[in-house]
């Protein structure tokens, strides 16, 4: 019991530091091609009710792209697209009412925006969801809860769910544990380059026999292969 209490705070520690530096990823990726003059355009659409404009807008703001860095700004329009369904706008608004940026923290609030935008598909969404749950921030501790989450981000490609998901399967959190499920998830998040997970599955390795072993490799060369599939791919 006090091993299973010991990897889940692990876990814990892991995915609050990750939660951060996946946002921080996401909103990179878009200020690289946000400029002033791409703001300007965003401006009348986001004014007149374009929900992909109010995220863009709202990303600019987040980041300092092409404008003035602006939490409060960022919130009201990240506000306007997620009340229109904008997937990436629940995430970012759950993610700033999590952080208190721009917005008083409410973690409640946090945990629901992020639920809007996992059930829409959000990967970032799902692995913060995932971790809220883990962590019981703005929701009752469910390792059963993160374990699905992880699980979902996982398979939509986050390498930082699909080690934590080698995590839960193999200390048995949230669901039955399976050491060759473990060190395939593992094996797939180090063929992405997380040394974490290599490190991991290198000595979830010295407890398989040659026969598990076996079937663990043959499992994770599956799902690399699977997962390498293009979207629609049978």
């Amino acid at each position: 019991m006090w091993i299973r209490w010991a990897i889940a705070s692990a876990v814990k520690k892991q995915s609050r530091a990750l939660m951060g530096r996946a946002r921080d990823r996401a909103i990179a990726g878009i200020k690289s091609h946000v400029t002033a003059k791409t703001v300007s355009q965003y401006g009348p659409l986001a004014e007149r009710g374009d929900p992909e404009a109010q995220f863009m807008l709202g990303c600019a703001f987040y980041s300092g792209a092409g404008v003035e860095q602006n939490f409060v700004e960022a919130a009201r329009w990240f506000w306007a697209a997620a009340n229109q369904g904008h997937p990436g706008a629940q995430c970012n608004l759950g993610v700033l009412f999590h952080t208190g940026r721009g917005v008083a923290q409410d973690l409640a609030e946090a945990v629901r925006w992020l639920a809007y935008a996992a059930a829409q598909g959000n990967v970032s969404a799902q692995f913060s969801l995932a971790s809220c749950h883990m962590r019981g921030e703005g929701t009752p501790v469910n390792y059963g809860e993160a374990a699905g989450w992880y699980q979902r981000a996982a398979q939509g490609g986050s390498v930082s769910a699909q080690r934590h998901l080698g995590q839960m399967l193999e200390h048995g959190l949230g669901m039955p544990p399976s050491l060759t499920e473990a060190y395939a998830w593992y094996a797939q998040a180090a063929q992405q380059g997380d040394q974490e997970a290599l490190h991991l599955m290198q000595q979830l390795q010295l407890r398989l026999g040659p026969e598990a072993l076996a079937h663990a490799q043959h499992l994770a060369a599956q799902r690399h292969a699977t997962m390498q599939q293009p979207v629609g791919a049978s």
